[in-house]
């Protein structure tokens, strides 16, 4: 038994295309960005299901707000928080697409994400599609990277049991952190397992693709990984872990035995988890000030200490970084016009204009040819990849407007994490910052 309200919403809508999956906690300082990037996808059939886990904060009241706005938007509530899988299963148990896509209410989409992945998913037939994370900081930080790097990563690729558990394989970057797209199809009966608070949807891809499900992951960065303190995946626990732990035994049990290939996997996970286990076992030792069971630790497991000293470096870099220069800098408003072959000089003046009027400085970024995807991912994207990390780097500066005239400037401008400030050329003299 659930104690999950029934869904706000309008519910007399035909099936939708996709069903977008977004669960929440405490997350009204991003939820409104989140909910109008899916909003403004260039594939519109959609449902987008708020699940809140019981917020303390203005979540519902936001999401609630926003579902007046647009009917596509429903939302479900809960009396007591249980946890990101819960939250998820209770929108699943509702959700009417024929795609489920799952968004965190704090991250940023691409606005062709969705059309890409459905492209993706029918050129390769795969019943799960995913695409690299574009993660950015959370601050001044101009910080941007990927989790897919390198020519490995630059064209499709399937993703099969054997590489999403990865193990010894330091080569591998963690799947698991992926957003996919999975056809509704595959999805019923399946639910993310509960008993997990960390890792959930880790474990249900997992067993997806262990009954036989085709994963392919497209190299373009549509998907914006939000990195900030408060982000549930930074925070492991030894309870958490532990779980992570008997979920991997239990699903070894029950779709085993395997080949060799997939056995060392298995067996390699099993190292990291138990070596992440006693990770946490030695921060909780020194929150304790147990030095002595701390010690012992560190005795019989050496690379705990370099973990450590890694976590200390990590978070003395992050202190000590030149916030005052970034700030500054940060400040400075700035207007860019993505100029594809589809901008006129006159545009260019407009362009100009508006940036003036402003009080901005103008930058001009040359936008390439907008490639088919199939075009696409038959070249290494790598370069083109290269390009979108340092145009997401000014998602630290002050925006003003994201201007583009055609499809290829637009297509370029999603990579940064600006939510509401994209216009095409041709409409913003209606448009006030």
């Amino acid at each position: 038994m659930t104690n999950s309200r029934e869904p706000d919403g309008d519910m007399r809508s035909p099936r939708p295309l996709i069903s977008v999956v977004m669960a929440n906690y405490r997350g009204e300082a991003y939820l409104e960005q989140a909910v109008m990037s899916v909003l403004q996808q260039s594939v519109s059939d959609l449902e987008l299901i708020i699940s809140d886990d019981a917020s303390p904060d203005r979540s519902v009241e936001i999401a609630r707000g926003l579902m007046a706005k647009d009917g596509r938007i429903r939302v479900l509530t809960s009396d007591t928080n249980q946890g990101p899988a819960r939250a998820r299963n209770n929108a699943l148990a509702v959700a009417r697409g024929q795609w489920i896509a799952v968004v965190d209410s704090d991250d940023l989409l691409h606005p062709n994400r969705f059309e890409r992945l459905l492209a993706a998913a029918e050129y390769y037939d795969a019943a799960i599609v995913a695409d690299d994370l574009l993660h950015f900081e959370d601050s001044d930080s101009t910080a941007v990277s990927y989790l897919l790097n390198g020519q490995k990563f630059a064209k499709p690729f399937l993703i099969t049991a054997q590489n999403f558990l990865g193990g010894r394989d330091q080569d591998i970057p963690p799947f698991g952190y992926l957003k996919p797209m999975f056809r509704s199809a595959i999805l019923k009966g399946v639910r993310y397992d509960e008993a997990l608070k960390i890792g959930e949807d880790y474990e249900l891809v997992l067993r997806l693709l262990l009954e036989g499900a085709t994963y392919v992951v497209v190299p373009e960065p549509f998907y914006l990984y939000r990195r900030h303190p408060n982000s549930i995946s930074y925070r492991l626990s030894e309870a958490a872990v532990r779980a992570m732990i008997a979920s991997q035994k239990k699903l070894r049990s029950k779709y085993g035995p395997f080949d060799d290939d997939v056995a060392k996997a298995f067996d390699g996970q099993m190292v990291s988890l138990s070596r992440a286990l006693a990770f946490e076992q030695l921060v909780a030792a020194l929150k304790a000030k147990r030095l002595l069971a701390a010690g012992i630790l560190c005795i019989k497991q050496p690379r705990l200490i370099d973990a450590l000293l890694g976590v200390v470096r990590d978070r003395i870099s992050r202190s000590s970084g030149p916030r005052e220069e970034q700030s500054s800098e940060a400040q400075t408003a700035v207007t860019i016009l993505f100029a594809d072959e589809q901008t006129e000089p006159f545009q260019m003046a407009e362009a100009k204009s508006f940036a003036e009027q402003h009080s901005s400085q103008l930058i001009v970024e040359k936008a390439p040819r907008l490639k088919k995807p199939a075009e696409a991912w038959a070249e290494s994207q790598e370069q083109q990849k290269e390009r979108w990390k340092r145009l997401a780097a000014f998602g630290n500066k002050n925006i003003v407007a994201l201007l583009y005239s055609g499809p290829a400037g637009q297509f370029d401008s999603g990579f940064i994490p600006a939510p509401g400030k994209r216009r095409r050329l041709q409409n913003i003299e209606i448009w006030q910052p």
